[in-house]
C-alpha cells in the first residue's frame, strides 16, 4: 500500500540554478565620486558617521586611473560614500585579480563605535578569489570561473542582504553565483532574501556558519543556500523561514549534505520548497532546537533527502512540533533511502497536504522513533500525521496518542516490511479515513505492541474509515499486543457502512492481553469486523477483562490453525488458540461474555476451513451470555450452533480432531477444559435464536459450582443443554 502510493507522489519541481543578469547602468542613474587611492593595494573612503573604511586586495591590482571604473559609489550631501558595487571583471582578462583575498576594515572616529558598512555587490565574475571579509551587510557576491578548484576560498560578512537592492546600482540583485567551490561561507548575523548559489566544477561548500537567521522572502530562492555539490555542514543559530518564493529561506545540496544544526525553528510558508533542508545525495544527521513547521506550498517546511534518489538521512532530533500544512509534503521528515534514528519531544501534527506533517522513508528506518507527545493525523489524502517506511520500520515509541484524522492512513504507524516494538502511552483512535490511526505491517511481521502503561489507561477504538483503529500484521507474526484499556469499536450512525473498526490482525498473532474489555462497535449503521481478534493461522494465549458484543455487531476472535506443512503429517495437535482467559475483577461488568462467537478452524473472511483446529482451555471469571465457542465445524444450513445441522468440516491434519479445552502445559501447570465461573444463557430477546460449545470433541464444562456431564472422548454428546432452557448446547460433531 505504502509503495502503491509513493510511486504515484507528485513529484518536486526541478531546481533551477540562475546565473545573475547584470544591468547595465548609464552614468545617469547614479552619482560617482572619487575614491582615494592609497596605493596598489588600497582604497579608503568615508562612510556613515564618519568612519573610515578600507578596501585592500592582496594583489596589487589597483592604480590612480582604474580606481573610479572599478568602484561604485552613492554619495551623500555631507560627501559621504556607499559602496554600490566594486567590479573586479573591469581589470580585464586575464585577470590580474586571480586568487586574490578581499578583507574591508573599518575605522571609526576617534571616540566612536564602529558600525557596519554597507556593500552592495562584488562582481567578480569569472575570477577564482581567496578569502572575503566584509564587516557588515552584503548583497552579493559573483566570483570563481568554473574550472578552479575554488571560486572563492571564504566569505566572511555580518549579514547579507538586510538592505535589499537598495544598496546596490539600479537593476540590482541579491543572488551570489559562485562558480566552483566556497570553502566556507560565515555570517555573524542574518541572511535576509539573499540566494548564494555554488555551481560549476565540484559546486561544493565546505561549511556554513550563520549566526542569525536564515530568511526567505517573494523572491524564488531568496533566503537559499544551494550548492550543485557536496555540503560539509550547516549551523544557523536562529530559524530558518521560508516565504513566498519558490526554496526561499532553504538549505539545498546537490550532493551529500553534512549536519545541520538550526538553533530556532523551520518554517515553510507559500513558496513550494521553502523553509526546507534537502540534499540530492546523504543528509548526516539535523537538529533542530525548535519545531518543524509547514505551509501553503508544497514541500515547504521539510527536512530530507531527495525523494527519487536513494539518499540516506541520519539522525534527526526535533525539539518541538512537526506540523503539516495545506501543502503536500508540507512539514515532514523523509528519506530516498534510509532514516536513521527521530526524536521530535513534542508533537507530530498532521495537516491538509498529502503526505503532511510526517515521518517516512523509501527505504529503512533504522534506528528508534521517539515522540515526546502525540501524534494526529489530518485531511491529507494520504498519510498526513504518520510515521511510515517503504521497507523496515524500527522500535517507535507515542508519549501521547496516536489518532486517525479525515485522511487516508492518517496517523498511522506502518510499514512495508517488519516493524519493531511499538509503544504508544495515550491510546490509539481511528478517525473517518481509510487505515486511520493504525499500527502494522503489510507484507512483514511487527514485533509487539504495547497501548497505555502500568499507570495508563489507553484503549485502541475505531472510527468511522474501513479498517481504522487496528494493530496488523497482514502477511506476518504479529508480537504480543498489550491494551491496559479497551479494544472497541466505533459508532456508526444511520445509512453509514463500516468495515473493520477496531481490531487486531495477524497471519499468527503471538499474544494478547487486554486489561479492559473487547468491545463491538455500535450505532444504527452497518458494521463488519468491528472488534475483532482474527488470525490466518493461529493465535497465542489471549487475556482480556471483558467480551462485550451486541445484537448487531458481534465480536469476533477466529484462527484457522496451525499453518500446514509446519507440523508433521500425523500430528495429533493443531492449536489455533493457545488459552482463553476472561478475568473477573472489581470493574463493573468485567469478566463476562456476551454476544461473542470463538472459532477456531475459520478464515479471516469467516468461512469454516479446518476441521482439525483446537482451542486450549477457556476460563470465564463472569457470565457467558448468547456466545459461542467452536472448533473446526460449521453451523449448518440453520445458520446457528448448537443444533442439530452442525457439521465437521475437512482436516488440514487429519490424524487431529477438532476440540475445546484442550490440555497444555503453562508454567502454573498442566489446564484444559472450559470454565465459566457465571451463568451460560441464550438471548433473553430472542429465545428462538441458539448457541452452542461445538466440536468434535469438548474436553470437559464446568458452568459456576455445577460439572456439566460429558462423556469422554470425541463424537460422544450431542445437543446436551448448557442452560436450563436448552438454547445453549454441547454439540460434538
Amino acid at each position: 500500500m505504502i509503495i502503491r502510493f509513493l510511486k504515484h507522489r507528485k513529484p518536486r519541481p526541478p531546481r533551477r540554478h540562475r546565473q545573475r543578469a547584470f544591468m547595465s547602468v548609464t552614468q545617469l542613474e547614479m552619482r560617482l565620486a572619487p575614491a582615494t587611492f592609497v596605493g596598489a593595494n588600497d582604497v579608503t573612503y568615508y562612510e556613515a558617521a564618519g568612519q573610515l573604511v578600507d578596501v585592500h586586495i592582496s594583489l596589487p591590482v589597483f592604480t590612480s586611473s582604474n580606481v573610479n571604473n572599478l568602484f561604485t559609489f552613492k554619495t551623500g550631501s555631507t560627501g559621504l560614500q556607499q559602496l554600490q558595487e566594486l567590479d573586479l571583471t573591469k581589470l580585464g582578462y586575464p585577470s590580474p585579480a586571480s586568487g586574490a583575498s578581499l578583507t574591508i576594515t573599518v575605522t571609526p572616529p576617534s571616540g566612536s563605535k564602529a558600525v557596519p558598512v554597507e556593500v552592495g555587490f562584488i562582481n567578480a565574475t569569472g575570477i577564482a578569489l581567496g578569502a572575503v571579509t566584509v564587516p557588515g551587510d552584503l548583497g552579493g557576491i559573483d566570483a570563481g570561473d568554473g574550472m578552479a578548484t575554488l571560486g572563492l576560498a571564504s566569505l566572511s560578512v555580518q549579514t547579507m542582504g538586510a538592505y535589499g537592492t537598495t544598496t546596490q546600482p539600479p537593476g540590482g540583485s541579491l543572488e551570489s553565483d559562485i562558480l566552483g567551490s566556497l570553502g566556507t561561507l560565515t555570517v555573524s548575523g542574518n541572511i535576509d532574501g539573499a540566494f548564494i548559489n555554488v555551481s560549476g566544477g565540484a559546486g561544493s561548500i565546505g561549511t556554513v556558519s550563520v549566526g542569525g537567521s536564515l530568511v526567505g522572502g517573494t523572491a524564488n530562492y531568496s533566503g537559499e543556500i544551494s550548492a550543485s555539490g557536496d555540503v560539509g555542514g550547516v549551523t544557523v543559530v536562529g530559524s530558518l523561514t521560508g516565504g513566498a518564493g519558490v526554496g526561499s529561506g532553504a538549505i539545498f545540496a546537490g550532493g551529500n549534505l553534512g549536519t545541520v544544526s538550526i538553533g530556532g525553528n523551520v518554517v515553510g510558508e507559500g513558496g513550494t520548497s521553502s523553509g526546507s533542508i534537502t540534499a540530492g545525495g546523504n543528509l548526516a544527521g539535523v537538529t533542530v532546537t525548535g519545531s518543524l513547521t509547514g505551509g501553503a506550498g508544497d514541500y515547504s517546511g521539510e527536512i530530507g533527502s531527495a525523494l527519487f534518489t536513494t539518499g540516506n538521512v541520519g539522525p534527526v532530533q526535533i525539539g518541538g512540533n512537526v506540523v503539516g500544512a495545506g501543502g503536500d509534503y508540507s512539514g515532514t521528515l523523509y528519506a530516498g533511502g534510509n532514516l536513521a534514528s527521530v526524536t521530535v519531544v513534542g508533537s507530530v501534527d498532521g495537516g491538509a497536504g498529502g503526505p503532511s506533517g510526517a515521518i517516512f522513508a523509501i527505504g529503512n528506518i533504522t534506528g528508534q522513533v521517539q515522540i515526546g507527545k502525540g501524534v494526529q493525523g489530518g485531511t491529507g489524502e494520504y498519510f498526513s500525521g504518520s510515521i511510515s517506511a517503504d521497507g523496515t520500520l524500527a522500535n517507535v515509541t507515542v508519549g501521547g496518542a496516536l489518532a486517525g484524522g479525515a485522511g487516508d492512513y492518517s496517523g498511522d504507524i506502518v510499514a512495508n516490511d517488519d516493524v519493531g516494538q511499538v509503544t504508544v502511552g495515550g491510546g490509539v483512535a481511528g478517525a473517518a479515513g481509510e487505515f486511520s490511526g493504525g499500527i502494522g505491517s503489510f507484507y512483514g511481521n511487527v514485533a509487539g505492541v504495547t497501548v497505555g502503561s502500568a499507570t495508563l489507561v489507553s484503549s485502541v477504538v475505531g472510527g468511522l474509515g474501513d479498517y481504522s483503529g487496528g494493530i496488523f500484521a497482514d502477511s506476518g507474526v504479529l508480537g504480543p499486543v498489550k491494551i491496559t484499556g479497551n479494544l472497541q469499536g466505533g459508532y456508526v450512525s444511520g445509512g453509514q457502512s463500516v468495515t473493520g473498526s477496531g481490531f487486531l490482525f495477524g497471519e499468527q498473532i503471538t499474544s494478547v492481553s487486554i486489561t479492559g474489555s473487547v468491545i463491538a462497535g455500535t450505532g444504527a449503521g452497518t458494521m463488519t469486523d468491528s472488534a475483532t481478534i482474527r488470525a490466518t493461522w493461529n493465535i497465542g494465549a489471549i487475556t482480556v477483562g471483558g467480551l462485550v458484543g451486541n445484537s448487531k455487531n458481534p465480536v469476533v476472535i477466529s484462527a484457522r490453525g496451525q499453518e500446514p506443512g509446519t507440523l508433521p503429517a500425523n500430528s495429533t495437535t493443531d492449536i489455533a488458540i493457545t488459552q482463553i482467559t476472561v478475568v473477573k475483577s472489581s470493574v463493573v461488568g468485567s469478566g463476562n461474555v456476551s454476544f461473542t462467537n470463538i472459532l477456531a478452524g475459520y478464515s479471516p473472511s469467516g468461512v469454516a476451513v479446518n476441521g482439525s483446529a483446537q482451542i486450549g482451555p477457556v476460563s470465564v471469571g463472569g457470565n457467558w451470555t448468547a456466545s459461542n465457542l467452536v472448533a473446526g465445524a460449521s453451523a449448518g444450513p440453520d445458520g446457528q450452533f448448537g443444533t442439530a445441522d452442525d457439521a465437521p468440516v475437512k482436516s488440514d491434519y487429519p490424524d487431529a480432531i477438532s476440540e475445546i479445552g484442550a490440555t497444555i502445559v503453562t508454567t502454573s501447570g498442566t489446564l484444559s477444559g472450559i470454565v465459566i465461573g457465571g451463568t451460560v444463557s441464550g438471548n433473553v430477546n430472542n429465545s428462538a435464536v441458539h448457541y452452542g460449545f461445538v466440536a468434535q470433541e469438548v474436553a470437559s464444562l464446568k458452568v459456576g459450582t455445577t460439572t456439566i456431564m460429558l462423556t469422554p472422548g470425541p463424537n460422544n454428546d450431542h445437543l446436551v443443554k448448557v442452560n436450563s432452557t436448552g438454547t445453549v448446547t454441547v454439540n460434538e460433531v
